[in-house]
């Protein structure tokens, strides 16, 4: 692929963000529209539920509120004057879900029925308002209903409200409509536009580009009076112009002088990288001290010397960079990078040159850093951002090959009390020595991490349930021992949440948030102890994502 073909993907992809986003904006614009419709439907909804609850308002002084809830005629006449002066349909429903008030007199004591998903039902039990599509033979299309739950003087649900609100949620589409086909106009506009400027653009970069490659094709063949036209621009490809004349000058001047030969060995002696220059034969013709000291041969040691006591074994002088760790005569090691470059002269091969770096303090630290960022710097542990890596990839896994798969989340039972009674040190002393216990109690191949504070959590592999679970008493008996903090003992028990079957959920954040209810639900019921996972977990122990 050309810079060309590089420079219009570049602009496509943007052009193409251009339209992601519209069309993200649609969909947000449809969603909130959708929204603020069920809203205001609900709003006007408890309204409706609040006067049949507690009754209308007071026109004259000394007139109580009778609530409609109590009076059928009452009710049925409020409800007819709001579907003549509202266009609402309104229906009002018992505890039970019997209706007691709609603009149909006929439906009046027979139980309601058009929500199939049970909403109603739901929204009377626990208070929240949903919404649904009632279907009937009248109306195939659909009719959009809120329902919100009635709640009388003493705070009880006496039943709930059921409203039409398809005319408002229309009314707010076509609202929202407008807007959507400006947006769109506009990132069409815009989708073009950046295509054409991105044609033009890279038209004009490549015909530079061009030009200097064609420049540099000139110079490669010795003629190094060729040079650039400078149209006295300042952006990149007029300065790569200038940078490639100067070049061009030095070579010139280059190739009319020549080098003391003292000043260039003065220089490769002193490199603090080992360089190595080989004959025809690949025989080491020169080597700096450089090459010497990494090697371990010394200079001395090197020269007419085959090139390959340079070269780690299997390892072959071929051109371009590559790394290797060599054994020096003192058996030890050192990590060497590799740069190998042929010389060469009208097609005949002349030699090489191989430049030796050491970077084995360097690989060394890019390891602890790596190493620093995915474990926890306290116990040693893998960190969160290890186990969950390895959790997706255990799980990915599991799922295609039906193994078996756990995972275990772990929760200390009073170590805030011991953390702070003994000071942050014995806490410290507590979270390292609960790992080494934790790490005990397991298998070799288990993954032990530290999540943050006093929790950890447990990813078991290819273990049928009865070894997850005695895994996980194992645990729970390694902790319940006393811990000797600074001569002092320290007590503390812990509340394991079990997923056995960690392959049956959807993702591995969803596999660890389960086993999160399930430590929950361990201490709800008293701690020190472990709880596999149930679905009804979540009624009473959700957890929120991350």
């Amino acid at each position: 692929m050309n810079v060309r073909q590089k420079l219009l993907g570049g602009y496509l992809v943007v052009a193409l963000m251009v339209a992601a986003t519209a069309l993200i904006a649609w969909y947000t614009d449809q969603t909130s529209a959708r929204r603020a419709a069920a809203l205001e439907a609900a709003q006007v909804a408890r309204g409706i539920g609040k006067d049949i609850a507690f009754g209308l308002p007071a026109y004259h002084v000394g007139e109580l509120e009778s609530p409609l809830y109590y009076s059928p005629t009452a009710l049925n006449n409020y409800i007819k004057r709001l579907h003549d002066s509202q266009h609402r349909s309104v229906v009002a429903v018992d505890y039970e879900k019997y209706i007691i008030g709609d603009v149909d007199p006929a439906n009046v004591s027979t139980k309601y029925t058009h929500d199939r998903g049970d909403e109603v039902t739901k929204t009377i039990a626990d208070g929240k308002s949903r919404v649904f599509v009632e279907t009937s033979a009248a109306h195939p299309e659909g009719i959009k209903q809120v329902v919100v739950p009635m709640i009388g003087s003493s705070h009880t649900v006496l039943g709930a409200v059921i409203v039409e609100y398809t005319p408002l949620y229309q009314m707010m589409m076509n609202g929202a409509r407008d807007a959507q086909t400006i947006l769109f106009i506009s990132a069409g506009i815009a989708f073009v536009l950046v295509l054409v400027l991105g044609y033009l653009l890279a038209t004009s970069v490549t015909r530079r580009i061009t030009k200097l490659t064609t420049a540099v094709g000139v110079i490669r063949t010795g003629d190094y009076t060729h040079r650039l036209p400078v149209t006295g621009g300042t952006d990149e490809t007029a300065r790569l112009a200038l940078a490639f004349n100067a070049m061009a000058e030095q070579l010139d001047r280059s190739a009319r002088e020549i080098l003391a030969k003292e000043y260039t060995d003065s220089i490769l002696a002193n490199a603090g990288e080992g360089i190595c220059g080989l004959d025809a034969n690949g025989r080491i013709a020169f080597a700096n001290a450089a090459a010497g000291r990494i090697t371990g041969l010394g200079v001395a040691g090197l020269l007419q010397r085959d090139a390959s006591v340079l070269l780690p074994a299997g390892l072959e002088a071929t051109p371009g960079t590559t790394e290797g760790r060599l054994q020096r005569p003192d058996h030890s090691t050192v990590r060497i990078e590799y740069t190998i470059s042929e010389i060469d002269k009208a097609g005949r091969r002349l030699g090489a040159v191989i430049v030796l770096r050491d970077v084995s303090r360097q690989r060394a630290l890019e390891f602890d850093l790596r190493h620093q960022a995915l474990h926890d710097a306290l116990t040693g542990l893998p960190n969160r951002k290890l186990l969950m890596s390895r959790l997706a990839e255990a799980h990915e896994c599991a799922r295609a090959g039906g193994d078996p798969l756990a995972v275990l989340y772990l929760d200390l039972d009073g170590f805030k009390k011991v953390n702070d009674s003994l000071g942050h040190n014995a806490g410290d002393l507590l979270l390292q020595s609960a790992a080494q216990r934790l790490s005990g109690a397991l298998r070799p191949q288990d993954t032990v991490a530290r999540l943050g504070g006093d929790e950890f959590a447990v990813l078991i592999e290819g273990a049928a349930p009865d070894v997850v679970e005695r895994l996980a008493q194992a645990c729970l008996d390694a902790l319940s021992r006393p811990f000797v903090l600074n001569n002092w003992e320290g007590l503390v028990s812990v509340s394991i949440g079990v997923v056995p079957d960690a392959a049956v959920y959807a993702d591995a954040d969803e596999a660890l948030r389960n086993a999160d209810v399930a430590m929950y639900a361990a201490k709800g019921q008293g701690k020190n102890r472990w709880l596999i996972f149930e679905e009804q977990m979540h009624e009473r122990f959700a957890v929120s994502p991350g």
